[in-house]
């Protein structure tokens, strides 16, 4: 090659650049998968097909039906095009850094699988994007769950109906799916989206308290109750602030 054709190379030929690409706590692989096409131009299908690939799951120790749940939410530095393959293996390396050793004996020491863990967290998640709180409304799955009662958790449905997350309806309560919370006691099948560190923590560290329930109150964070009635109430109080909202 001549040192025209070099620079010439150099000046107009193709490239995959690296670049920085965040995983937002709360994102599923659906979603992960179109900002992956959008920015690093990764093929979305092919991605959703492998991060739900048991097989592949298994090839990187990962013994689950998919990803979900398991790439892990932070920054990276991703060239442009790289495969499915090598993406899934960036995100869930970086899921095992994260989850060491004192975390895996805290998961012991409550009784849980990390499984369990990263579904849990996933709901915390799911139901707040105030990280003060997280550890709150941890404590109130911790009590339900200690109990006996159904999580009752409005996420786990909004992530099975088809249309993608909107304000429930009763009819959508009764949804027959293992991921129906209402319907079925205990945890879901697995995680509905990459929680991120502080619902993992939240998790793992839930706030001792008594509450049991807990409603929006209207700023983007929740009141809780220990009982039905106090939870009435600020289910009332919530309902006020939305009709108040309409007014104006």
């Amino acid at each position: 090659m001549s040192y025209l054709d070099l620079l010439d190379l150099f000046i107009s030929g193709k490239c995959d650049f690296q670049r920085t690409l965040t995983i937002r706590p709360g994102q599923t692989i659906n979603w992960l998968a179109h900002r992956l096409q959008k920015y690093v131009y990764i093929d979305s299908t092919e991605f959703v097909n492998l991060a739900n690939n048991k097989t592949f799951a298994d090839s990187l120790g990962l013994n689950q039906n998919s990803f979900e749940g398991y790439l892990f939410a932070t920054d990276y530095e991703i060239y442009e095009r790289s495969s499915p393959e090598e993406a899934i293996k960036l995100f869930y390396d970086a899921f095992n850094e994260f989850y060491n050793d004192t975390l895996k004996a805290r998961t012991d020491e409550l009784g849980f699988t990390i499984h369990e863990i990263i579904t849990l967290a996933s709901i915390i998640k799911g139901e707040t994007n105030k990280e003060a709180e997280m550890p709150t409304i941890s404590g109130v799955y911790h009590n339900r769950l200690r109990i006996g009662m159904k999580l009752q958790a409005d996420p786990t449905i909004q992530y099975v109906i088809p249309g993608g997350w909107k304000r429930l309806t009763y009819k959508d309560l009764e949804l027959d799916s293992p991921y129906n919370t209402y319907k079925y006691f205990g945890l879901p099948p697995g995680p509905i989206n990459s929680p991120g560190k502080a619902a993992i923590i939240a998790a793992l560290f839930p706030e001792k308290n008594d509450y049991l329930y807990f409603v929006a109150d209207g700023t983007g964070g929740h009141r809780f109750g220990k009982t039905l009635t106090e939870h009435n109430n600020n289910v009332k109080k919530y309902r006020e602030w939305l009709r108040q909202q309409k007014a104006k």
